[in-house]
């Protein structure tokens, strides 16, 4: 664990330095979404070869699903009420200083 927390704080100040490159912001974009993807492939695989996990699956199996249909629902109707709070900002210019917040020259 100790391995993964010192990546992650380097990675922040890494990428803060390398945020105006785009090839580098591309190349870590398609690496990072095909790592979770093997990363899920992974884990569908170890889950699959677990022998208990799938001896329980026609008691589970039900159950299962209908607990991920409503973490996926609860998630959505969650990000449709938090979006006009996220989203407030949007469309909105930043207004312009006025006369008299500018400084004065002498």
């Amino acid at each position: 664990m100790l391995v993964e927390m010192s990546c992650l704080v380097l990675g922040v100040p890494v990428g803060f330095l390398l945020r105006k490159q785009p090839l580098v912001i591309r190349m870590t974009d398609q690496v990072l979404t095909w790592s979770v993807r093997v990363l899920l492939l992974l884990l569908g695989l170890a889950l699959g070869a677990d022998d208990s996990l799938m001896s329980q699956m026609d008691t589970i199996g039900a159950r299962g699903i209908f607990i991920s249909l409503c973490c996926v629902f609860g998630s959505l109707i969650g990000a449709k009420l938090i979006e006009p709070i996220m989203n407030r900002h949007v469309g909105h210019p930043v207004p312009a200083p006025k006369e008299e917040d500018k400084p004065q020259q002498s």
